[in-house]
């Protein structure tokens, strides 16, 4: 292997060095099939040291696990479960989650032999019987190619394909296999390796020069140096990747056994699946309103949303108490606290969304707790309902309504108010109450006005601009609308629209 950086993106490669590229070889749908296999003996040649290349399998549990004709994800999605309960069905609502973002086309067959993915579940002997002794593996998988330890080295007889649950692994119970759980996500990380996809930390591997290791290390999050560390920005766990082995959302809430997890793949997994198998254009293609989980119970757990179309939005269940909502997609982009998404909760619930990477999702809706509320750039209406609610629109023609409590309306931003492309727009607050709101302006970034960065405002009422030395920006209230001249030149650089407000005081200004 030559080239060190396929995509350039360390985020990608990093998932993504073991497979570069398509395994199927195609450029159009991928075809994937799977099978469960039944109890019996299987040869599993696997490159780590201490496997033992034949693995006993046992039977499966169709008590242990989702139940019923049908799941719902969160994003909305019914997986129907095709006639399967308990340890199959988890299997299956995680296949079906990897896939749905991408352009692979999923097919069941009954030849286990020749399938291409092959599921076995085991017990703790038998599983310690394969790999000489050592206790508690949970479960494994191979990748598409011969992974290892470096990209290219050839296992004799390697067998790709084969995933194997350890029954008596933690977690691995009716409620931690709903999704959500520490055994769904068990089986959705190993699905991962599947289709390709590697760890994101580092694990001391090189790239081959002339047949030997000795060429490039390989890529790894920024920072994560082993498995346990987060790496830059805590990037290197389940919130943002379900590759790692940090599962769910570490710095936040925390979690049980049977919630808490991934439920499907992060930001960072779908933007490596998309590269190796394309995306699905239609996926949820129409306007969804997307409502966070309100409790901490067995199917609570992350999700990220990839929509392609429509006007969507994410709420907080009514019976929520605060909830953060960030409309902003992940970046991509290396030493960006964004690069793997934006988390949107309710406070102290371990289960929510990001958005992955070219995402839009418009609007944002809280309850009737202290929502902060995060709009992106395009144009966003923001709803706090009641509580005292901190609304941000960002760039973009946002309406932004407090709702009931003593709301905050940061504008920390000349971006605030241009679009994408950078046309001038203006926002609007419909419910604004002088004397128990406020406009919050402290810190304002002035870069896009010539030879500006930081500067400080002063409100002169409804009073005309006054020309002056550029050292002092101003803020002039008149005819329902609040006007802002950042570069002092007289003339208003941004305005929001305050139709049920006929008078401003300075109180009503943090500056």
């Amino acid at each position: 292997m030559s080239d060190t950086t396929p995509t350039g993106n360390i985020y990608l490669d990093s998932l993504l060095w073991l497979t570069p590229t398509n395994p199927w070889g195609t450029t159009a749908s991928t075809p994937v099939s799977f099978a469960f296999g039944g109890p019996g003996d299987y040869h599993i040649v696997d490159p780590e040291p201490g496997s033992q290349d034949t693995l006993t399998a046992t039977a499966w549990s169709a008590s242990r696990g989702p139940q019923g004709t049908s799941w719902t994800l969160p994003n909305g999605d019914v997986v129907a479960l095709n006639g399967v309960t308990g340890e199959q069905a988890a299997v299956l609502i995680a296949l079906h989650a990897w896939i749905a973002p991408t352009n692979v086309n999923l097919s069941q067959t009954s030849d286990v032999a020749n399938a291409d993915f092959k599921f076995l579940v085991t017990d703790e002997t038998h599983m310690r019987d394969y790999w000489s002794g050592t206790p508690g593996v949970m479960a494994f998988s191979e990748l598409p190619y011969d992974y290892g330890p470096n990209y290219g080295v050839f296992e004799q007889g390697y067998t790709p394909g084969y995933a194997v649950f350890n029954q008596q692994g933690y977690g691995w119970t009716s409620t931690g296999l709903l999704p959500g759980g520490e055994g769904y996500v068990t089986a959705l990380h190993e699905i991962g390796h599947l289709f390709g996809l590697d760890h994101p930390w580092d694990e001391g591997g090189h790239y081959l020069v002339n047949g030997q290791p000795t060429g490039a290390p390989e890529p790894y999050f920024p920072g994560a140096t082993n498995a346990n560390k987060l790496g830059d920005w805590d990037l290197n766990q389940g919130v943002f990747t379900t590759m790692t082995y940090n599962d769910g959302w570490k710095t936040q809430p925390p979690k049980g056994v049977d919630w808490g997890y991934q439920i499907g793949p992060g930001a960072f997994d779908i933007a490596a699946m998309q590269t190796l198998y394309g995306s699905n254009p239609n996926y949820h293609a129409q306007g969804d309103s997307y409502v966070l989980p309100g409790a901490n119970v067995a199917g609570t757990g992350w999700w990220c949303l990839y929509d392609t179309g429509g006007t969507d939005t994410i709420r907080a269940p009514s019976t929520a108490g605060a909830c953060v909502i960030d409309l902003r997609a992940a970046t991509l982009v290396e030493n960006d606290p964004g690069a793997g998404g934006y988390v949107s909760w309710v406070k102290g619930i371990a289960g929510g969304f990001t958005i992955a990477h070219g995402v839009v999702i418009e609007n944002a809706t809280g309850a009737g707790g202290g929502d902060s509320l995060t709009g992106n750039d395009v144009a966003n209406t923001l709803t706090g309902n009641g509580g005292a609610d901190t609304l941000d629109g960002n760039g973009g023609a946002d309406v932004l309504v407090g709702g009931g409590g003593a709301d905050r309306f940061d504008f920390h931003a000349l971006a605030d108010f241009r679009t994408a492309s950078g046309v001038r727009c203006d926002d609007t607050v419909t419910d604004f109450r002088s004397g128990t709101d406020h406009f919050d302006f402290r810190g304002f970034d002035a870069s896009l006005a010539d030879g500006l960065q930081a500067v400080s405002f002063v409100f002169v009422g409804s009073a005309a601009f006054t020309a002056g030395d550029k050292t002092t920006a101003e803020l002039r209230f008149a005819n329902h609308v609040l006007s802002g001249d950042v570069d002092n030149d007289g003339v208003a650089d941004f305005q929001i629209h305050l139709d049920t407000v006929s008078k401003l005081v300075a109180r009503d200004f943090y500056l």
